[in-house]
């Protein structure tokens, strides 16, 4: 990390703009699961020369939903292969196009040290280069380098927990981040990255009105053996990884009336708010935006053993400007595991945009069960306002489902229970399918829902007509009509006084307490 006059500087990076192709993966083939890392790889000649100062160069590499960094160890000019200080993640494959390996690029290049703004750490020298912005000069400057990774932490004990303990009306900012030691990165969210402040062992304790920005890790983290502790009203932007962290082992953890922006930009998998194997915590009344993996994630079990991510409340946040095309398989919102008495209830979630596949307004994955997802407002997403990888007896109830570009609605995997109840939702699209992926062995319910395309015969249900999806036992009593919302043109999503939605039992969504009810951040 490098500021110059308060803002984080560029490092040198190739290309400027955009990614390379890797051609190849060494050590490592199709053959292998694809969460097998790799030690190396093939490029096109030209991208990776033999640089100044060639094992200070990064490789930053994306797959799936994962970056991966490793340092390069010795490059092969003849046969164009480059080797890697360390195994990648997962295999460096494209997500997209089965012709072309992993998106990548290189960072702290000398040979890309060109534009206005940027800087290069030469190791070997300890020095730092820096091409200042017009206007710039060295004498009056203010450059900074931090050089801690957590500014706080609060660590008691399981015995005696620090009790009461409230920073109020405080900034913490510039972190540093640390190069991951022996492993290239995270399977998921980045989250073993630590928050810049970090509690542990505490109770009722946290920040109210604070200000946590520019690190490069996440902002702020709630640890194990913390209960009853807080993030109320403050302000977590600038992140190199994500916003909130509330950890295992943590329970009774609130995060309201945040705005938490502006994070993934070292870390793309960093997430917005992560609740990892924790339960009983509310999340609400926040803004999350700008992000490029997933707005809020909460569970930490793939599939249906023990959890103790239940009980979660997440409703009332505005989620937006996720994804934005970087990284794939991500939500707005995004579960996983045995999750009872969790809610998910008036969020309002839009422009959510993978790389190739998995941009979803809201995703429950593997194995999330009786959750209640209810009263929310998703639109603009790329594959869909709602999947369901596989999950058990889930219950969708008054929900608007609106412009999506694949398709709306998405079921993956057959199983031989109910994946969900879905009633009394609107879905409204303009392009795309109405259903995504796997709808045959009847294992759902559906009825009571308002479907609807300005060109009527674009609606279909795999292929069938409403008729012949409701000899099925499905969608008995729902309608295909315009549920007549008062402008979508500019995404007012209120019903009019006649909407046809009306009824058939939909109930208006009220989202005016959507996001931060008081002012977050400094009094």
């Amino acid at each position: 990390e490098f500021y110059v006059n308060g803002d984080r500087a560029e490092q040198a990076r190739l290309p400027e703009e955009g990614l390379y192709y890797f051609t190849e993966v060494i050590d490592v083939s199709g053959e292998d699961k694809w969460s097998n890392g790799s030690l190396g790889a093939k490029f096109v000649e030209g991208d990776i020369r033999d640089f100044k100062n060639l094992n200070d160069v990064e490789i930053v590499a994306y797959t799936r939903w994962i970056e991966s960094r490793q340092r390069i160890e010795s490059v092969d000019l003849d046969s164009n292969t480059v080797t890697f200080d360390r195994r990648s993640t997962f295999r460096l494959e494209d997500t997209r196009k089965r012709d072309r390996f992993g998106r990548y690029y290189l960072e702290n290049v000398w040979e890309g040290l060109d534009q206005p703004g940027e800087w290069y750490h030469d190791f070997q020298k300890g020095k730092i280069y820096y091409l200042p912005r017009v206007g710039e000069k060295i004498s009056d400057s203010v450059l900074e380098i931090p050089c801690v990774e957590q500014l706080v932490r609060v660590i008691g004990s399981e015995n005696e927990p620090v009790r009461n303990l409230t920073f109020n009306n405080l900034v913490f900012e510039r972190a540093e981040w640390t190069y991951p030691e022996g492993d290239a990165g995270s399977v998921q969210a980045a989250f073993e990255t630590p928050g810049a402040v970090y509690f542990e062992n505490a109770v009722e304790s946290g920040l109210v009105h604070c200000v946590v920005r520019e690190v490069g890790d996440y902002g702020m983290e709630i640890g194990k053996g913390c209960s009853d502790c807080f993030v109320n009203a403050s302000v977590v932007q600038d992140l190199g990884a994500g916003g909130i962290k509330l950890g295992h082992g943590s329970t009774k953890s609130t995060v309201a009336d945040c705005t938490i922006e502006r994070g993934s930009r070292i870390y793309a998998s960093g997430v917005g708010v992560w609740v990892g194997n924790s339960g009983h915590n509310a999340v609400i009344h926040n803004e999350v935006r700008d992000f490029f993996y997933t707005g809020i994630s909460v569970g930490w079990s793939w599939g249906y053993g023990p959890s103790d991510a239940v009980d979660n409340n997440i409703s009332f946040n505005h989620i937006h400007e996720i994804g934005q095309g970087l990284i794939s398989d991500m939500g707005g919102i995004y579960t996983l595991g045995i999750a009872e008495g969790t809610q998910l209830s008036h969020n309002l979630i839009h422009d959510v945009s993978s790389y190739s596949y998995g941009g979803w307004g809201i995703y429950p994955d593997e194995g999330s069960t009786h959750i209640l997802v209810e009263d929310n407002v998703v639109y603009r997403t790329k594959t869909g306002g709602f999947h369901q990888h596989y999950g058990k007896e889930n219950t969708i109830r008054n929900n608007i489902f609106a412009f999506a570009v694949e398709q709306q609605l998405q079921r993956s995997r057959e199983e031989d229970h109910k994946s969900f109840d879905f009633v009394n939702n609107i879905v409204y699209f303009d392009q795309g399918t109405l259903l995504g992926s796997t709808w045959k062995n009847d294992q759902w319910f559906m009825d009571k829902n308002v479907y609807w395309n300005p060109d009527p015969s674009k609606i279909d249900f795999k292929g069938q007509s409403l008729e012949e999806w409701r000899k099925r036992g499905h969608d008995k009593n729902s309608i295909v009509v315009d549920p007549l919302f008062v402008d979508i043109e500019r995404d007012d999503y209120r019903l009019k006084p006649d909407s046809p939605a009306l009824e058939i039992g939909f109930n208006p969504i009220d989202l005016s307490q959507v996001g931060p009810r008081v002012r977050s951040g400094l009094y």
